[in-house]
C-alpha cells in the first residue's frame, strides 16, 4: 500500500474591494489530486461573475506529515469548433502584462486539428503553438472524476515522448509541426496538425503576442465535413395542378448557419428560391402547383459556422393521377391451365408494365392501351 504524507486542500475566494469572500473548499483525502469545480460531474469551475478569485493551498497541519512538491495548474477550457476573441498585447519587460498570451485547454479525438488565427493590422503576433498534453490509453496524463488532466510534468515543460513541454517562453520547447509564427502586423496564423491519434487527447493551445495590441479571432477546427442533408421520402412524381411538400433533415458537428432551399421548373436553367419551415427536426418547403408533364429539379443548401458546405439534390415529375384496374380470370388455376387478365385505365395511348411473379421469379409484360 503506497503511503501518502502530504495532504494538501485548496480554498477558492472571490475578492470584493478589500474583501475575501469564501466560495468553496476542496479537501480530497492525501494522495488524491485536488480538481476545483463547481459543477455537476466535478470537472470545470466557472465563475459565478466577473471579478478577483484567489486560489489558497493549504498544508492541512492534521493530516499532513511532509510539504512535498506539488503542481497548480489553472487554464482555460474551450471547445473545438467555435470562434473565439480574445484582446491581446505586447509583453513589458518592466511588468507583467496579462493578454501578453494566453493558454487553453481542449480534449478531442480526431487526427486531424487546425488552429485558424486571425490577427488584426494592429497587432504582430509571435507565436501559436498546441501541445499533446495526455492520452490515457498512452498511459500519459490522469483521469480524475472521468476527466482527463495532463501529465503533471509536462506543465513544467518536461517532454515524454510527443507529450507535455508546455510552456509560454519565446525561446521555450515547441514542435514546428504543430506551431505558426507571424512575420508582420496583421499576418494571420495556421496550425495544421495531424495524428495517428484515435483516442481523445488533451491538447494545450498557446498564443504568444510580440509587438502592438488587437482583438485576436481564432478557432480549433476538427470539423471539416459539410453538413449531412438527408431527403424526406422524396417523390419521384407529385400530383399536377395541386402544391405539395419537400422535406429534409440537416445534422452537422458544428453549428448550422444557413440554409436555403431552391427549384428549377426549365431544365436548370434558372432557379427559385422558396422559404422553409422547420418543425421537430425536418425542413420542410411547399412547393407550387405544376402542370402536367413538368419535371421539378430542386436542392438543399447549408453551412455551418465553420464555412463546410453541403448540397444535396432531388427530382419531381408533375403527373395527373389516374386509376388503373386490373382482373384476374380465374382467381386459382391447376397446372397448365391458362390464366387472362384484363384492366382499364382512363388514359389512351398509355405504356404500361405488368409483372407476374412466381416464387423469386419475375416475368415482365409491356401493354399500350
Amino acid at each position: 500500500l503506497e503511503k501518502h504524507l502530504t495532504d494538501y486542500d485548496v480554498y477558492v475566494y472571490r475578492a470584493r474591494r478589500s474583501v475575501l469572500n469564501f466560495i468553496s473548499s476542496h479537501t480530497e483525502a492525501a494522495g488524491y489530486p485536488e480538481q476545483i469545480s463547481n459543477d455537476e460531474k466535478g470537472w470545470y469551475f466557472t465563475p459565478p461573475e466577473t471579478a478577483t478569485y484567489y486560489i489558497c493551498v493549504r498544508n492541512d497541519p492534521k493530516d499532513s506529515q511532509l510539504s512535498e512538491a506539488a503542481t497548480l495548474m489553472a487554464i482555460e477550457t474551450i471547445d473545438p469548433d467555435i470562434y473565439y476573441r480574445i484582446e491581446m498585447m505586447e509583453p513589458d519587460d518592466r511588468y507583467v502584462v496579462p493578454e501578453a498570451s494566453y493558454a487553453f485547454e481542449f480534449i478531442t479525438d480526431q487526427p486531424r486539428i487546425t488552429v485558424d488565427v486571425t490577427v488584426p493590422n494592429s497587432l504582430d503576433m509571435y507565436e501559436a503553438r498546441l501541445y499533446p498534453m495526455a492520452n490515457l490509453e498512452a498511459g500519459v496524463g490522469t483521469e480524475i472524476d472521468g476527466l482527463i488532466t495532463p501529465w503533471s510534468p509536462g506543465l513544467l515543460g518536461k517532454l515524454n515522448k510527443e507529450y507535455g513541454g508546455f510552456n509560454d517562453d519565446p525561446q521555450g520547447y515547441r514542435n514546428f509541426e504543430a506551431s505558426d509564427s507571424c512575420g508582420r502586423n496583421g499576418e494571420d496564423m495556421l496550425i495544421d496538425f495531424n495524428s495517428s491519434y484515435t483516442d481523445p487527447v488533451l491538447y494545450y493551445l498557446v498564443l504568444i503576442a510580440e509587438n502592438g495590441e488587437g482583438l485576436v479571432t481564432f478557432v480549433l477546427r476538427t470539423d471539416f465535413s459539410p453538413p449531412n442533408i438527408t431527403l424526406i421520402d422524396p417523390p419521384s412524381f407529385v400530383t399536377s395542378d395541386e402544391p405539395f411538400e419537400l422535406g429534409c433533415s440537416i445534422t452537422d458537428i458544428s453549428e448550422i448557419t444557413q440554409i436555403s432551399f431552391y427549384m428549377s421548373t426549365n431544365g436548370k436553367q434558372t432557379w427559385r428560391n422558396i422559404e422553409y419551415s422547420y418543425m421537430d427536426g425536418v425542413y420542410n418547403v411547399t412547393v407550387p402547383a405544376q402542370k402536367k408533364g413538368i419535371i421539378i429539379d430542386y436542392y438543399w443548401e447549408a453551412m455551418d459556422s465553420l464555412g463546410n458546405y453541403g448540397k444535396k439534390y432531388g427530382q419531381a415529375k408533375a403527373m395527373n393521377p389516374t386509376e388503373i384496374t386490373l382482373i384476374v380470370n380465374p382467381e386459382s388455376i391447376y397446372g397448365g391451365e391458362q390464366v387472362i387478365s384484363k384492366g382499364t385505365i382512363d388514359l389512351p395511348y398509355t405504356d404500361l408494365t405488368l409483372n407476374y411473379t412466381r416464387g423469386t421469379k419475375v416475368v415482365q409484360f409491356n401493354i399500350t392501351t
